[in-house]
């Protein structure tokens, strides 16, 4: 998160971390549907930014700064 609001801090209020929401993260599967590319949504309360890459590891902050655009949006 810090790096989300690093980056938005330009042009939007920071984010928060709302405890109800992990609960819901941790219980999702995290490899759905990784084999054939096509993500699924978990169908829950909220909503979710899938993040998926292939040809290198990607790490956490590759996912959050290559959907800055969905956080800002």
């Amino acid at each position: 998160m810090r790096s989300s609001n690093h980056a938005s801090a330009l042009v939007v209020c920071a984010l928060a971390l709302a405890m109800a929401c992990t609960s819901v993260t941790q219980n999702s599967p995290r490899d759905a549907r990784v084999a054939d590319c096509q993500l699924v949504h978990s169908g829950g309360p909220y909503g979710e930014n899938l993040f998926w890459g292939t040809g290198r590891d990607f790490t956490l902050t590759d996912a959050v700064c290559r959907h800055y655009k969905q956080v800002v949006w």
